[in-house]
C-alpha cells in the first residue's frame, strides 16, 4: 500500500493499494497533481491514519517497491541540468556501478529528475528502513537530494505538475541520452502519451524478478556505543525556595476537611517533577495516613495529568515569600572544544528532524526546502489589516506532529477557538458557531488542531519560559510580542530586547521553535511595505532572529505575499497567497511566488 496526496501534497493521507495508483493519475486536460508515498507500507498504515489522522508518528514496518533517486534543478539552468543527470545515468549508474539500462528509467519531473530503479540493492521491509536506506543512498549517489526519511511524498508517474504547467514522463536510457533538453520540455508541457504508459507498466513488472546485485553497497546507521565524559556543574541554589508551597504541606500534620484535596496537589508536583507512581504513592500514604485513598488520588493525577497552579487556593495559602518558582540557574561556563562542537555537529546532521521540526515545503507549493528547525526564533511581521496573526495560525494547523504552546494575547479564548474551526475546516462564522451547538460535532471538529494548546492571558516573561521548559512543546507561538510583561521593566525599547533575548535563548536551551508575531515602525505604516528594517524596535529583533517572514499586500486586495527577509541557514523563500476573511484562510495561489537558493 502507498499513501497518496491529490490536487496539493498537504491532501494527503489517502490509502491506496500499490497496482491501483494509475487510478489516481489524473487525465491531463485535469491539471490535477498527484502525489504518493516513497516507501510502501502494509495494512498498519491505514490503521494508524484512522486512528490518528496522520502518518506522523507511523512505528510499523517501511517496504521498497522500486528506488527513486530526485535530482532537483537547484541552481542550475537547463542545459547544466540535463548533463549532470546525463553524467549520473550514464557514468555513476551504467558504468561505475554496473546498472543494467533496462533497470533505469529516466523521469522528467517537470522542474527536475528522477531517476527510477528497481530494488537493487535488496532492502527488507523492517520498522528502521529508512534510516538504512538514507545511510545507503547517501553514501551510492550523494549528489542527489536527501529525500529518504518515512513520511516522503513524490510525484507520481504522470502526474500534473503545476510550478512549471507540465507533466511528469519517462524516458529510457538511450531515449533520454539522444533528447535535447529542449525538446524533453515541450514534450513534457503536452502531457503524457498513452503509449509511453505501456511500455513502462511491462519495464516495471520484470522488475519484480530481478536479482539484486548492489548489496554490497548498504551501509546501516552506525550506532555510537561510546562512553561519554560526564560534564558536571554544581548546583548554586538554594532547593528549598522551590514550590515552598508543597514542601511546607507535607512538613505539616494534613488539614481536616482538606486531606484529599491537598494530596492532589502535592502527587501533581511531585509527578511534575518526575517522581514515579509507586514513589508518589508512599508518600502520600506516609503523609496522610489513609493508603486505599492516597493510592487512588495517585492513580488518578497520573492517569488524568492534573496540573495546578500558584493561584490555586491550597498552594496559594501555603506560599512562602522565598519562592522563586523554578528560577535555578547555573552559574557554572559552558566551554567546549572545536573537537567537541565538530562531534556535536555530525550527530546533528545524523538526527532525523521529522518530529520536532517543519519544512516549508511540504506545507506548501516550493520548488526547494525551506525547513524550521529546532533551538530558531521566527518573526513573523506585517502591517495592520496583513493577517500576520491569521496567517501563523493557519501554519500551525499544517504541522500536526508537533506539538504547539500558543500565546493568543490580542484575542479571546472564544475567538481564538472559532477562527481555528474556520480555518481548519473552511467555515464562515455561523457554521463554525453552529459546530460548536452540536457536542459531538464540535468534539470532531477540535481534532484537527488537538496539537495546540492555547492561553489567552498574557504571562510575565519568567513565568513564561519556565512554563515552555515544564510543558517541552516543540513550537511556540506568542502572539504577539509586545504583550508578555516584564517584571520591574517599563521602558518598551528595554522590555522588547529583554524579551526577544529570552525567546531566543528559551529556543535553544529547550530545543523548540519560537515564532513571535512582532509589530512594524511607523515608518512601515506609513510605506504600506514592510521590510526587515520595518520591525518595531531596536535592530535586536531582527539580529537575534534565525528568520524574518514578512506579509505584504494591500488593504482592500485579497492578495498577499509572504517573504523572507532573513534566513540565517536557507535561501530566499516568497509565497503568495489569497486572505479568504470569511474562513480566515490563506490559499496558496498556484504557480504564484515560488523559491530562490541564495547560499
Amino acid at each position: 500500500m502507498v499513501e497518496i496526496a491529490t490536487g496539493h501534497v498537504s491532501n494527503r493521507s489517502q490509502i491506496a493499494e500499490l497496482s491501483n495508483i494509475d487510478s489516481y493519475i489524473f487525465d491531463a486536460n485535469m491539471k490535477t497533481e498527484t502525489y504518493h508515498s516513497w516507501y510502501c507500507f502494509d495494512e498498519q498504515l491505514k490503521q494508524h491514519i484512522d486512528s490518528t489522522g496522520s502518518i506522523q508518528g507511523f512505528n510499523g514496518a517501511y517496504y521498497i517497491n522500486s528506488i527513486i533517486l530526485d535530482f532537483d534543478r537547484k541552481e542550475l539552468d537547463d542545459k547544466t541540468l540535463y548533463d549532470s543527470v546525463h553524467w549520473l545515468v550514464n557514468f555513476e549508474m551504467v558504468n561505475d556501478l554496473g546498472i543494467n539500462k533496462k533497470h533505469i528509467i529516466v523521469w522528467y519531473s517537470g522542474t527536475g529528475f528522477h531517476i527510477e530503479i528497481p530494488n537493487l540493492f535488496g532492502f527488507t521491509a523492517s520498522t528502521t528502513l529508512p534510516s538504512t536506506v538514507k545511510e545507503t543512498l547517501k553514501s551510492v549517489f550523494p549528489v542527489c537530494d536527501n529525500i529518504y526519511d518515512g513520511a516522503r511524498l513524490i510525484r507520481a508517474p504522470f502526474s500534473y505538475n503545476s510550478k512549471k504547467g507540465n507533466f511528469k514522463i519517462p524516458f529510457s536510457v538511450d531515449e533520454f541520452n539522444k533528447t535535447e533538453i529542449d525538446n524533453i520540455k515541450e514534450r513534457s508541457s503536452k502531457g503524457f502519451r498513452v503509449e509511453d504508459k505501456l511500455p513502462i507498466n511491462a519495464l516495471k513488472s520484470k522488475w519484480e524478478n530481478v536479482e539484486p546485485y548492489l548489496k554490497s553497497y548498504i551501509e546501516h546507521p552506525v550506532i555510537d556505543i561510546s562512553i561519554k565524559n560526564t560534564v558536571r556543574s554544581q548546583f548554586r541554589n538554594n532547593p528549598n525556595s522551590v514550590v515552598t508551597c508543597m514542601q511546607n504541606v507535607i512538613g505539616k500534620a494534613p488539614v481536616v476537611g482538606e486531606r484529599n484535596e491537598t494530596m492532589m496537589r502535592v502527587g501533581s508536583w511531585m509527578r511534575r517533577n518526575g517522581m514515579p507512581l509507586d514513589i508518589v504513592k508512599y508518600t502520600l500514604r506516609t503523609w496522610s495516613g489513609l493508603g486505599e485513598e492516597a493510592n487512588n488520588c495517585a492513580d488518578k493525577i497520573f492517569a488524568t495529568g492534573y496540573e495546578y497552579g500558584c493561584s490555586d487556593y491550597i498552594m496559594a495559602k501555603n506560599c512562602k515569600p522565598e519562592c522563586i518558582y523554578f528560577k535555578q540557574k547555573d552559574y557554572s561556563l559552558e566551554l567546549k572544544s572545536m573537537n567537541d562542537i565538530a562531534d556535536e555537529y555530525a550527530e546533528f546532521l545524523e538526527k532525523d528532524f521529522t518530529e520536532s521540526s517543519f519544512n516549508f515545503a511540504d506545507i506548501y507549493d516550493m520548488n526547494s526546502d525551506f525547513w524550521v528547525m529546532p533551538g530558531e526564533l521566527v518573526v513573523v511581521s506585517g502591517n495592520t489589516g496583513m493577517g500576520k496573526s491569521t496567517w501563523v495560525m493557519n501554519l500551525v494547523t499544517k504541522i500536526p506532529h508537533l506539538s504547539v504552546m500558543f500565546l493568543s494575547l490580542e484575542n479571546n479564548q472564544h475567538m481564538t477557538g472559532r477562527r481555528f474551526v474556520q480555518m481548519c475546516h473552511n467555515l464562515t462564522k455561523d457554521e463554525a458557531n453552529k459546530v460548536y451547538a452540536d457536542p459531538v460535532t464540535r468534539r470532531k471538529h477540535m481534532e484537527a488542531f488537538s496539537h495546540i494548546q492555547v492561553t489567552t492571558v498574557p504571562p510575565e516573561l519568567s513565568r513564561l519560559t519556565e512554563g515552555i521548559a515544564r510543558n517541552k512543546p516543540k513550537v511556540v507561538v506568542v502572539d504577539t510580542s509586545d504583550m508578555i510583561w516584564v517584571k520591574g521593566i517599563h521602558d518598551e525599547i528595554t522590555k522588547m530586547n529583554h524579551i526577544i533575548n529570552s525567546l531566543k535563548a528559551v529556543a535553544q536551551k529547550q530545543n523548540c521553535i519560537v515564532i513571535i508575531v512582532h509589530h512594524v515602525n511607523k515608518d512601515a505604516q506609513n510605506t504600506g511595505i514592510v521590510r526587515m528594517g520595518s520591525l518595531k524596535g531596536t535592530s535586536n529583533v531582527s539580529q537575534k532572529a534565525d528568520k524574518v517572514l514578512v506579509i505584504n499586500g494591500e488593504m482592500n486586495e485579497l492578495r498577499r505575499s509572504v517573504s523572507s527577509e532573513k534566513a540565517r541557514d536557507e535561501g530566499y523563500m516568497q509565497l503568495m497567497f489569497d486572505f479568504i476573511s470569511k474562513t480566515f484562510t490563506f490559499k496558496q495561489v498556484s504557480g504564484q511566488g515560488g523559491f530562490n537558493v541564495q547560499n
